[in-house]
């Protein structure tokens, strides 16, 4: 696994927040934003896509694991209720790029915590990872496809 550490830039975005599986609770997010979004031009080939995942399904039961499915957007961006707003501050993440099929982002997660970590003299910091969807690397999560920066907010150890 190749890690890079970077500085992500502060973000503000709307998001749709779904809970359970989080198969289940991806798929159920995404259609929701994406429906809010896509009318707004917010879906078009250079804006940032991504994820929030709240919650380590190998220790948090199915039902209480929360899933964002997140849409930056400009400061004067204009939402209603049927999304959410979030301000994420800029911070250090470890980022490694994963591309392959929904089933191995979870083992991804586990070599990148289990292997690289451990070794890196950093430990995650209190703020859940980012998944940074790259549509333009050819991300295509309707066949199963995804292409991803796995971005863990990181502090020296």
């Amino acid at each position: 696994m190749k890690v890079r550490i970077e500085e992500m830039p502060a973000v503000r975005a709307v998001y749709v927040r779904r809970a359970g599986p989080y198969a289940t609770a991806a798929t159920q997010a995404w259609e929701v934003l994406c429906r809010w979004a896509g009318p707004r031009g917010l879906l078009a080939p250079g804006h940032m896509l991504f994820s929030i995942s709240h919650g380590d399904p190998a220790v948090t039961p199915p039902d209480k694991l929360r899933y964002d499915a997140c849409v930056a957007i400009d400061a004067d961006a204009q939402v209603d209720e049927q999304v959410s707003v979030t301000e994420l501050p800029a911070r250090r993440v470890a980022k490694a790029r994963y591309v392959g099929p929904g089933e191995g982002i979870l083992g991804a997660y586990r070599t990148f915590y289990g292997e690289w970590l451990p070794e890196s003299g950093f430990v995650p910091a209190s703020t859940p990872p980012i998944e940074v969807y790259l549509t333009e690397q050819g991300n295509r999560p309707e066949v199963n496809h995804f292409v991803m920066d796995i971005c863990v907010p990181i502090v020296p150890a």
